[in-house]
C-alpha cells in the first residue's frame, strides 16, 4: 500500500503508555505491516528486529501486546480490517476499468442523445415562441389597419359636419353658427378645447333651454245664416 488512513486520536489513546522506544517499535511494526499489506512471521522476531531497526527485546513486548498469533502469523486486527477494505476497493476499481471502455462510449452516446433531446427541445420552444410572436405582431398590425381605415372613413371635414348639424332636425330654432361662437368663447374663458363630442352637448342642452313656441289659436267666428224670406215654412 502506497497510503493507508491513520487516526491520530486512535493512536494517541492506544499507545499513551508506551516509552518513547516502544512507541517508536510499534510505529515502525504498523507501517511495515502496511506496506507489505500482511502479517509477520512469529518466529522470525530478530530479522524483523533488525528490518526495523528497534531492540528486539522492545519489539517482543510490542508485538505481544499489540499483535496476536494466528497459525504462526502474527496478525494486527486493525491492519487487517484496512487492508481487507483497500483491496476490496482495488478490485472493485480493476473491475470498472476492464470495463471503462464500454461504459464510457455508453456514457458518452446517453449524454449525446441527452443533450441532442434538450437541444431539439429549446429550437421547438424558439420556433413556437418565434411563431406566435409573429401571429400577435400582424393581428396588431391588422388592427391597427382596420382602426385607421375606419377612422379615415368616418372623419368629415368641419364644413361637413357643420352642415350635419344645421339639418339636424333637433337642432330646428337654433342659430348653430351663433352657438358655436358662444361655445368658442367660453372654453376660450375655461381654458379648455372645443371639440366635436362637447359642441354636440352644447347644442343639446341649447335644444333643451328653447322655449317652447305657442301657436295661437283663431278666435271663434260663429256662423249666422240669413233667415229665408218668406218665414219658417219656406224651409220646409
Amino acid at each position: 500500500m502506497n497510503h493507508y488512513p491513520f487516526n491520530p486520536s486512535d493512536y494517541m489513546m492506544a499507545t499513551a503508555h508506551l516509552e518513547p522506544l516502544s512507541d517508536l517499535c510499534y510505529r515502525r511494526c504498523i507501517d511495515l505491516y502496511m506496506d507489505q499489506e500482511g502479517p509477520f512471521v512469529a518466529n522470525a522476531k530478530q530479522t524483523l528486529s533488525k528490518r526495523l531497526r528497534v531492540n528486539e527485546d522492545v519489539l517482543s513486548e510490542v508485538l505481544a501486546e499489540f499483535f496476536f498469533d494466528d497459525d504462526g502469523m502474527l496478525h494486527h486486527k486493525r491492519c487487517d480490517e484496512e487492508i481487507a477494505h483497500y483491496r476490496a476497493k482495488r478490485a472493485g476499481a480493476k473491475k470498472a476499468g476492464s470495463l471503462g471502455g464500454m461504459a464510457k462510449k455508453q456514457a458518452s452516446v446517453a449524454n449525446a442523445k441527452q443533450t441532442l433531446s434538450k437541444r431539439l427541445a429549446s429550437a421547438i420552444n424558439q420556433n413556437q415562441n418565434q411563431n406566435q410572436n409573429q401571429n400577435q405582431n400582424q393581428n396588431k398590425e391588422e388592427s391597427s389597419t382596420n382602426s385607421k381605415a375606419r377612422k379615415v372613413k368616418t372623419e368629415i371635414s368641419d364644413e361637413e359636419w357643420m352642415a350635419q348639424l344645421k339639418a339636424n332636425p333637433d337642432h330646428q330654432g337654433i342659430n348653430i353658427d351663433s352657438e358655436y361662437s358662444r361655445a368658442c368663447e367660453w372654453c376660450s374663458k375655461n381654458s379648455t378645447t372645443l371639440s366635436r363630442r362637447r359642441f354636440t352637448n352644447w347644442l343639446g342642452k341649447a335644444a333643451a333651454d328653447k322655449p317652447i313656441a305657442i301657436v295661437a289659436k283663431k278666435p271663434f267666428q260663429s256662423v249666422t245664416h240669413n233667415a229665408p224670406t218668406g218665414g219658417w215654412k219656406s224651409c220646409l
